[in-house]
């Protein structure tokens, strides 16, 4: 009964244990969560462009922590905000906001970039939480078909 109670704890309400081997992104599709209906891009594309705009926001986030630093321009062989490569990831970030509308940014942003699940209210019945999850989870996919429409798009 105890053992139960342990593993029990370990899960949430969406059945997805946390791996910290693993991105939150990876952990969804590998149970299924990027695959949406009959579309023009399957669940591994959906995935690739997801982890891109994770190592684009990376990079974005470790150059402006060493931005503080006012005298010197690269820190600890950190991304110096001059960079081609910090410059490219702030192009792709921008075109990234441009290309998800926001019905479909706010659920993209927190599964890839902040690394967290949607917060699901515990005073909604079991029905509504699994239809809320299943809205999220068709606007991830949407919002994921739209970075991909921007990648064909760039080529």
């Amino acid at each position: 009964m105890i053992k139960q109670q342990k593993n029990n704890n370990k899960l949430s309400k969406t059945n997805i244990q946390i791996n910290p081997h693993k991105t939150l992104i990876e952990q969804l599709y590998e149970k299924g969560w990027l695959e949406y209906r009959r579309s023009r891009f399957d669940s591994k594309s959906r995935l690739q462009v997801a982890l891109k705009l994770m190592y684009n926001y990376q990079i974005i986030k470790r150059a402006n922590l060493h931005s503080g630093y006012i005298f010197n321009n690269k820190i600890d062989s950190s991304i110096s905000l001059e960079s081609h490569l910090y410059s490219d990831a702030v192009n792709y970030y921008r075109q990234c906001l441009r290309a998800v509308p926001a019905e479909f940014w706010g659920i993209v942003r927190c599964i890839c970039l902040e690394e967290k699940l949607p917060v699901i209210s515990q005073d909604l019945s079991e029905r509504q939480q699994a239809y809320l999850n299943y809205l999220y989870r068709i606007d991830l996919c949407r919002g994921l078909d739209r970075l991909l429409q921007l990648k064909i798009d760039n080529k």
